[in-house]
């Protein structure tokens, strides 16, 4: 029995969220030995309200990067959303990224700052000085209630 599964472009914000999350920590996209996706290992790190310093590879980590790295494993986290609804678009994705390019060092991350949760989406994104013309981000915004995982 065949199956497919619809690829649009939230799909591929979400493998896209995936490589992030390999970058970052080193680890490969599935743990076979645990059964267990790399976005879910992330999420589970998460909810479970650990240091998002112990997810960084310890190969690569600085201190005087953290922040970039922490955000963008928050980032990853954000395209891996299990709601294809609160994934960021990509163009959001690379103006993050092209952010932090910019002000690495210079200016706090927005990203690496907020909390983050399960429920978070495009509101993570918010406080970017980007353009984030989706006014269905800012009704996911106004709906989050409480549960948020401070990182």
């Amino acid at each position: 029995c065949a199956y497919s599964v619809k690829v649009n472009g939230k799909t591929d914000v979400y493998s896209f969220g995936v490589v992030l999350l390999e970058l970052v920590t080193g680890k490969e996209a599935y743990n076979r030995e645990e059964e267990l996706s790399l976005a879910d290992w992330a999420w589970r790190l998460v909810r479970a309200g650990r240091p998002l310093e112990e997810a960084m590879d310890k190969r690569i980590y600085n201190p005087h990067v953290a922040e970039d790295m922490i955000a963008v494993f928050k980032l990853g986290l954000l395209c891996t959303n299990a709601l294809p609804a609160n994934r960021p678009s990509m163009k959001d994705v690379v103006d993050v990224l092209v952010w932090h390019g910019a002000n690495s060092g210079n200016a706090p991350s927005p990203v690496a700052e907020k909390p983050i949760s399960d429920r978070d989406g495009v509101p993570l994104l918010y406080g970017m000085p980007l353009r984030l013309g989706s006014s269905r981000g800012r009704d996911l915004h106004s709906a989050m209630g409480n549960g948020d995982c401070n990182v």
